[in-house]
Parts: structure tokens; sequence; C-alpha cells
């Protein structure tokens, strides 16, 4: 397995004259991503620069609310996958083996 962050460039699933065996690589890439590291970056989507900055701008304004407030938007139910999620107690991080370890 190789420890180097993947980049995945999609530009090939935007351009019809790509040859199908070419559109096929991609989800190749990302299924083995998800496999053998477990994220992925992605390029070539065509998503204009100030959308992603507008994006990455709005994301830390919410994390910026007062918890009151991001938890009226918390996950309706564990097995979704939006709405505010709070953060955890780290137990690993407690239990007795690691009291001595802190990070």
């Amino acid at each position: 397995m190789s420890h180097d962050f993947p980049v995945i460039d999609i530009a090939a699933v935007r351009q019809p004259q790509v040859s199908a065996a070419s559109r096929f690589e991609i989800p190749r890439q990302v299924a083995s991503a998800c496999k053998e590291i477990g994220f992925f970056a992605v390029t070539g989507h065509g998503v204009p620069g100030a959308v992603i900055a507008d994006l990455v701008s709005q994301s830390y304004a919410v994390f910026d609310l007062p918890l009151a407030e991001k938890l009226a938007v918390r996950r309706p139910r564990p097995e979704q996958n939006r709405g505010y999620i709070a953060p955890a107690r780290n137990v690993w991080l407690d239990c007795e083996a690691t009291k001595h370890h802190r990070i």
C-alpha cells in the first residue's frame, strides 16, 4: 500500500472524445483510493476556484456558530450523513492504557 495522498483527475468524464477505457479508469482509481487509504482529492472537475473558496468560507462560518445553532441542524438519525455532528469524546484517548501518552 502506498502512503501517497491520492489525487484523481476526473477531466476525462467531461470530455466526449475520451475513450471509454479512460473513463473507466477513474472509478477504478476512486475505488483503489477508498480501499487503500480512505480518502482522495479530485482535480479536473471544472468547479471554479471562486466557488470552492466560497464553500470553504461558508463551512468555517457554520462551525463558528454557537453550539445551540449547530445543534438545531444536527444529524436526524445516526445512519444519515447530513447535519451537524457534535464532537464525541474519544474513548481511546481516555483509556487507562494511554493516560501517560498524551499527544
